[in-house]
């Protein structure tokens, strides 16, 4: 840049100004203007004009200067005392590259995402212990899952009989997303239950209980979950049983045993699934093969004090008896957890098959009745 060039831009906003101050005394003081004599007036302290790059560039060209050159220098190297609201200049205004004039492009926010999350379809899966929900639910009709219920039904053989769960069933760990409803992830469970066999018609005495207990590992991703674990299952003949019933040979029937199931939604009120088991550990006359399926309709999402109808059916059969078994079927209705995603449930039952207490593993029933049922 030419030396003479700098001089003339450094002393220039002092000429702009002294010009103005100039002007505005004369003005100030019109008689001072054509009689030396006149009194002077003390100008009014104003504020100076404007810094204005435009008309500096033209006052810059007269005196024989590029005037794009000048404007270009003034709007990147404009002085400290120029306002900050100097008007910025377009393209068509003058030659300077429009990406000199081009306002700097406005700050994205990107979120932080911590380091120890893994993202999948946007939504964070984290270690939590003691989660909420359970990502594969008990099977509506399977008559061995860790629930609360209590069921008066009628034997067509042997009258009246109340089948009563005292269990639950709660996660452990998960790795997942951290809500109960539409919970995807990773997951261990424990789960535990006594089944109870008792006779209304003899004060209410407990003919038989099955006891279990389990680690089931669970996935669920979109449509499709899985599970499988380990479950220890032993039944036992009631006192008051032996007592009315002193010839009856009492077995020590143990499954320990090995499971693995798969269940799809192909809506989302509805389930499908499929379940086999492995008893490494039988006794008792347990043979180690079981499979079990079926399928759930309960509605996925709360719908409050009025509820929702469900149904459920399952077929369950054993090798100890042939690959016979039985058929479990309930509907009624229902009211789900908003936060917790539990399940309380009233409504009938029909049961046909050998039998559901694992001490009398080969005898015949037919059961019919209403219950109600509370699941995780």
């Amino acid at each position: 840049m030419p030396t003479r060039f700098l001089i003339l831009l450094i002393l220039l906003p002092a000429i702009v100004l002294g010009v103005g101050s100039v002007q505005q005394l004369v003005a100030q003081n019109p008689s001072a203007a054509g009689n030396s004599n006149a009194p002077f007036v003390m100008p009014k302290v104003v504020d100076p004009p404007p810094f204005d790059p435009i008309k500096a560039a033209s006052f810059i060209e007269g005196f024989g200067f590029n005037a794009d050159e000048a404007r270009a220098t003034m709007l990147v190297e404009r002085p400290l005392s120029a306002p900050a609201e100097l008007p910025l200049l377009t393209a068509q205004a003058t030659s300077v590259a429009p990406e000199l004039l081009d306002p700097a492009p406005e700050p994205v926010y990107q979120p932080q995402r911590s380091p120890d999350v893994f993202y999948a379809d946007d939504l964070a899966w984290t270690w939590q212990v003691l989660p909420d929900g359970l990502l594969y639910k008990s099977y509506m009709a399977g008559t061995r899952e860790s629930r609360l219920s209590a069921a008066l039904m009628h034997d067509t053989k042997r009258g009246w009989v109340l089948d009563g769960v005292l269990g639950g069933r709660a996660g452990i760990l998960r790795f997942g997303s951290p809500t109960a409803t539409g919970a995807e992830g990773w997951q261990l469970d424990a789960e535990a239950a006594a089944f109870l066999r008792m006779n209304p018609e003899e004060a209410w005495d407990v003919d038989s209980a099955d006891f279990r207990f389990g680690f089931p590992l669970t996935y669920r991703r979109g449509a499709w979950q899985w599970k499988t674990g380990y479950y220890h299952l032993s039944s036992h003949v009631g006192d008051e049983f032996l007592v009315r019933n002193p010839g009856f040979q009492r077995i020590n029937y143990v499954r320990d045993s090995l499971f693995a199931g798969l269940g799809y939604f192909p809506i989302e009120d509805l389930r499908l699934y499929g379940e086999i088991g492995w008893a490494f550990n039988t006794d008792g006359g347990a043979e180690p093969l079981e499979f079990q399926f079926g399928g759930d309709y309960s509605p996925a999402f709360d719908n409050g004090l009025r509820g929702a109808p469900f149904a459920a059916v399952n077929v369950h059969l054993r090798e100890e008896v042939d690959f016979g078994g039985g058929v479990n079927v309930m509907a009624g209705w229902q009211w789900r957890g908003p936060i917790s995603n539990s399940t309380l449930r009233a409504g009938i039952r029909y049961y046909n098959g050998k039998t559901t207490q694992y001490a009398f593993f080969n005898r015949n029933e037919e059961l019919i009745g209403f219950g109600f049922w509370y699941d995780y």
